[in-house]
């Protein structure tokens, strides 16, 4: 069966070009309706210095689910887009940042947890998105995060 891809540039909302995107197919959806998770190895494509990135796919779905994800935006989900349309326009804002702290309580005092790891993730039908880090040395994290899509909500794991 013959490659095909999906092709554009990642822009922030004044229109400059991102670089270091990584940009994925998530899933594949499937004229019923539902959708198919994208088999073996999960491959990222980064965004080069003019915000272009090029997604080799290795079937010829008429539709794809796709992903982006880094720089200092928050991540960028688009379903259900057609390949042929290339090349697209993909728009990342700032979104919002998601703090916290890890502590623990250790006789009547509020100890910080340095360098424990955190992960965020957000449930899909054709992907589960997860971005891990690891708290400061006062305990803190940040995640950028997005209007989670559809009904999948964000979930923070410590």
């Amino acid at each position: 069966m013959a490659q095909t891809g999906v092709t554009g540039v990642v822009v922030d909302r004044d229109g400059k070009p991102i670089e270091g995107v990584r940009c994925s197919v998530s899933g594949f959806p499937l004229p019923s309706g539902n959708r198919i998770s994208y088999s073996g190895l999960r491959t990222f494509h980064l965004t080069d210095k003019e915000g272009r990135f090029s997604i080799p796919l290795p079937r010829s779905d008429p539709l794809v689910d796709l992903q982006f994800d880094g720089a200092s935006c928050a991540p960028t989900f688009l379903y259900k887009v057609k390949p042929a349309d290339s090349p697209l326009k993909v728009v990342m804002t700032e979104g919002k940042v998601l703090r916290g702290r890890i502590v623990e309580r250790t006789n009547d005092q509020v100890v910080p947890i340095p360098h424990a790891e955190v992960e965020l993730q957000m449930p899909q039908e054709d992907f589960w998105y997860q971005y891990r880090q690891v708290t400061d040395s006062n305990g803190e994290f940040q995640f950028r995060i997005s209007q989670p899509p559809q009904q999948w909500p964000w979930k923070l794991y410590y």
